[in-house]
């Protein structure tokens, strides 16, 4: 992380669920996918916690870039105040999702629920130095609510930058993680598959997977970089992403490399034979 050549870093945090197992992870957003950073196996099922949230965060800040702006996406289940409070007091901007029930108070004194808010497809509302919860009147952040046609639903997001469309798109990154967890299971890695029942040997596998995960992303951005593509994406355009690409090169590699050292052995094989 040291080497991190971009004044920039977006920390993306989830959750998904499979089997008994619920993973809280988070990770770098680059290039349509998040590169794993840490994750917990929680003991429960359902949405994380503050702390819980915490727990990982603070796990990772050691190995993040000290000349560097984090920020930090997430959907509604990291809607907390707490969690604003936190990305705050490490001077990381943030874009993190609200649950239509959340109180907002206008500039203007006045309180207001957030789907109360008059939302249209095509016609996202901002809103400047808002205040969130009755509890907390925490502020001011800004807000942004819009239509989201692939959820076909109003999604509402607060952040400390200025709510305008460019940090509405920049927001939208969160999203990427849905692609990696889609890798980790039905699309890459078939974690669904696994017959694993304790926690330990699960956070140890995670480990293989998240090196491999980074390993193949790479591996795909050279096969696409140096014309080989077709070799396992054969349409005339790109479909697979890097990760895809780089998976399917490295199971294509492995019988070539296997018939090779055979074939490297022969002569020895033979002169050994009775």
């Amino acid at each position: 992380m040291e080497k991190w050549n971009s004044r920039s870093l977006d920390i993306v945090v989830d959750r998904t669920e499979w089997g008994a197992f619920n993973l809280l992870l988070c990770g770098i957003a680059y290039g349509k996918r998040v590169l794993p950073l840490g994750w917990r196996l929680l003991k429960h099922a359902g949405n994380s916690n503050f702390d819980e949230q915490k727990e990982l965060l603070d796990s990772i800040c050691p190995v993040l870039p000290e000349k560097c702006q984090i920020s930090l996406l997430g959907d509604g289940e990291f809607k907390s105040v707490e969690l604003m409070k936190y990305a705050s007091t490490h001077d990381w901007d943030f874009n993190l999702g609200q649950s239509k029930s959340t109180w907002m108070k206008h500039p203007s004194g006045k309180w207001e629920q957030l789907k109360e808010l008059k939302v249209s497809e095509g016609n996202p509302c901002y809103y400047q130095g808002v205040f969130l919860t009755k509890e907390h009147e925490y502020g001011p952040v800004n807000l942004i609510a819009y239509w989201d046609r692939e959820k076909k639903q109003i999604r509402y997001l607060t952040t400390n930058r200025r709510a305008c469309k460019a940090t509405l798109n920049w927001g939208k990154r969160r999203s990427w993680i849905e692609a990696t967890f889609r890798d980790f299971k039905s699309g890459g890695f078939q974690l669904e598959s696994s017959k694993l029942t304790k926690p330990y040997r699960m956070d140890r596998l995670l480990l293989v997977m998240a090196i491999t995960y980074v390993w193949c992303y790479h591996v795909g951005r050279w096969v696409f970089k140096t014309g080989k593509r077709r070799q396992v994406d054969t349409g005339r355009k790109r479909n697979h992403s890097f990760f895809r690409m780089g998976l399917d090169w490295l199971i294509q590699a492995i019988p070539r490399s296997i018939q090779d050292f055979k074939v490297g052995l022969l002569p020895y094989s033979s002169q050994s034979d009775p």
